[in-house]
């Protein structure tokens, strides 16, 4: 489960991601080409993870965010949840009529 408020606006959006991680263990990737975020787990790996991020898209387009949750088992299985962010160009003046 992943989502993102807001999920569009004018450039440029900050974003606030909230999702669950199936393990301790996950990467979220914001799509934009930026470092994404790793958390590695230390303890009680198994357990789902709440996960809360915040990040700046400063460029027009339509990214895919997306949270990897990477297994802790001896078996490597990855399970994934995506959610797409629009960002707009700032509206051009209109001249009056």
């Amino acid at each position: 489960m992943l989502g993102a408020t807001p999920s569009s606006g004018i450039v440029p959006v900050t974003a606030v991601f909230n999702g669950l991680a199936l393990t301790g263990s996950y990467t979220l990737d914001y799509g934009d080409g930026t470092p994404q975020f790793n958390a590695s787990c230390i303890e009680n790996c198994s357990l789902p993870t709440a996960v809360t991020k915040v990040h700046t898209y400063t460029s027009v387009g339509t990214y895919t965010a997306i949270l990897t949750s990477n297994s802790a088992s001896s078996t490597p299985s990855n399970r994934t949840a995506k959610t797409t962010i629009t960002v707009k160009e700032v509206p051009s003046s209109q001249p009056p009529q």
